[in-house]
């Protein structure tokens, strides 16, 4: 039977108290807290998994043995596994790079591995190539690990991926990684350590678009959104990129109360997202009053009377808005491996920094390169 949320104990409670046959309970069951729950108050015999095996599968022994921090949790994202199913294509999980795939095997011999950059590529390539037997340390300028995924897992509707992260990060902490926190690493810093492999994995940047007029707007990006380093000013806000990260921050500001408009230049909304994850996206918002979604719109001018643009081939002035926040044009903030063209060691760009990418390209990337150093 299904258990969704929490409320349904007590209907579980009466059918445990009504029926004398075996309970199964399954559905979003792979949450340590809530199995314990149900398993220690006699609600059901068994616990039935699905998803959370292939996030990780001693899940149930971890369990067992009295170790629920370690469990690898599922997301629920449906990014790598029904995505890849429905594609006919091998299965896999941002959790666990290594569904269809034996682990590497111990290196030999061991090298030393800088990797700059903690999001999801730098922590992928750190926990695989520790696990190899390199010696690796891990230096991201930030005072937290996750790069953007943490700023991800924020999005309206995408908490429980805040499990993937957590799980990313467990690994990360439980490995023989040294990490290093709020240390900017420069090109000659890198020369003095002199590292027998460099793996640089330092993310995209959001890119401004240079529309007439866009300077003496407020302006922000989608980073600094999520990082809160500006606060979003007055009630009408125009989103460039109706994209998926568009469409989270759109989401974001209409549980606030804001007026939002949402643009971009092709035709399709969102269709970046997992198609899944899209629909349910659009049922919960595509008919808000306060939401319109402008796509093959092309911005030409910043004025005070509006913004002129033209939405599906006409030429039309949008009434003035508080806030712009930009949601598109990601770039690689490669600035390091340019600076860094002497380095006769091994290197290697990944992520975001060599092509942005979804997190899953991220964390494949990461795992690969740790595989192969």
């Amino acid at each position: 039977m299904a258990l969704p949320e929490e409320p349904q104990y007590d209907v579980l409670r009466k059918i445990r108290s009504e029926v004398s046959i075996p309970i199964i309970v399954a559905g979003r069951m792979g949450y340590p807290e809530r199995i314990e729950k149900v398993m220690n108050e006699g609600m059901a015999d068994c616990i039935a998994l699905g998803r959370p095996l292939i996030a990780d599968p001693d899940f149930p022994n971890k369990m067992l043995h009295g170790e629920p921090d370690s469990i690898l949790l599922c997301g629920a994202c449906l990014q790598a596994c029904l995505k890849k199913v429905r594609s006919a294509t091998p299965i896999e999980c941002m959790a666990n790079p290594w569904v269809t795939a034996s682990p590497p095997g111990p290196a030999t011999p061991p090298k030393r591995v800088m990797i700059v950059g903690a999001g999801p590529a730098g922590m992928a390539a750190a926990v695989t190539a520790s696990a190899r037997g390199h010696k690796v340390s891990l230096f991201e300028q930030r005072d937290f690990t996750g790069g953007q995924f943490a700023f991800a897992v924020k999005a309206e509707g995408k908490t429980t991926m805040s499990r993937v992260l957590k799980g990313m990060i467990g690994r990360l902490q439980q490995s023989n990684v040294s990490i290093h926190l709020k240390q900017k690493v420069t090109a000659d810093f890198v020369m003095r350590e002199s590292p027998d492999v460099l793996i640089l994995a330092t993310g995209a940047r959001q890119s401004v678009p240079e529309i007439e007029g866009i300077e003496a707007q407020y302006v922000m990006t989608a980073f600094e959104f999520y990082e809160k380093n500006k606060k979003v000013k007055g009630d009408r806000i125009l989103v460039l990129g109706a994209g998926m990260v568009g469409m989270e921050v759109a989401e974001t500001l209409l549980s606030e109360g804001k007026e939002v408009v949402a643009c971009r230049r092709s035709d399709a909304i969102a269709i970046d997202m997992d198609p899944i994850t899209r629909n349910l996206m659009l049922k919960r918002i595509a008919d808000h009053p306060r939401l319109k979604l402008m796509p093959s719109t092309k911005l030409l001018d910043f004025t005070p009377q509006g913004v002129k643009v033209i939405y599906k081939g006409e030429e039309i002035i949008l009434d003035p808005f508080d806030t712009v926040i930009i949601c598109s044009g990601m770039e690689p903030d490669n600035a390091l491996a340019e600076a860094l063209k002497e380095f006769r060691g091994e290197k290697r760009l990944i992520g975001d920094a060599a092509e942005p990418a979804n997190i899953e390209a991220a964390f494949v990337q990461g795992v690969t390169a740790g595989s192969e150093i």
